[in-house]
Parts: structure tokens; C-alpha cells; sequence
């Protein structure tokens, strides 16, 4: 990730040579996983690709990185955890106190 240089930070990412791959745009970003990593814009978090296109809208407080398909979000802070698919599409209809990323299979949830 690299910062800009301006008096708002922002954030792009690097390629492992230094170049710059996505100029700095985003509020808040996060690491690459399965090829779509956290962005912040306008105060929400979404998803952009590898060329800095936001293909998941930013409309969750929180956002975790994809593993085995599926990204932890949050819509709101006093909402449940739920889990997306890389369209953005809710994965399945559960709601939960507390959620960790799915590993060969599986995620831990709390209820």
C-alpha cells in the first residue's frame, strides 16, 4: 500500500518492485485475498480488484478480507456479522454475535 503525499492521506497499493499499481484513491485499504482487497471511500468499506475498481460497493462499517470466497461484514455498528459472496450478494440469510474466516470449509460463529 502506499500513502499520498497530499494533506489527506490516502491509500494505493505497490507492486513488489516499488512501481505504483493503484494510485493512492482510497480512505483505508487492506491486503489482496483471492484478488479483491478492503477499500475505504466516503466512510464505508467495499471491495476493489487488482486495478483499483471498486467491485464491491462500500455499504458496511466493517469489512474483513475474502478467504474461501466469503468476506465478514458489517452493515451497521450495532448490526450482526454476515458473510458476502465476491458480487457483494449476502452468502446466505445467518446473522451472527461474532464470526471468523471460513478454513477448509468451516467458520466459527457465535450465535
Amino acid at each position: 500500500m502506499v500513502k499520498s503525499s497530499s494533506e489527506s492521506v490516502m491509500w494505493g497499493f505497490v507492486g513488489r518492485d516499488g512501481s505504483v499499481l493503484v494510485s493512492p484513491r482510497y480512505e483505508d485499504a487492506r491486503r489482496f485475498c483471492g484478488g479483491l482487497a478492503v477499500v475505504k471511500c466516503g466512510g464505508l468499506f467495499g471491495y476493489a480488484d487488482e486495478s483499483g475498481r471498486v467491485v464491491v460497493e462500500p455499504n458496511f462499517v466493517q469489512a474483513e478480507p475474502f478467504s474461501e470466497g466469503r468476506a465478514r461484514v458489517r452493515t451497521g455498528m450495532r448490526s450482526k456479522w454476515r458473510f458476502i459472496d465476491v458480487n457483494g450478494e449476502f452468502a446466505f440469510k445467518g446473522s451472527f454475535v461474532q464470526a471468523l474466516d471460513f478454513r477448509e470449509g468451516f467458520a466459527p460463529v457465535l450465535y
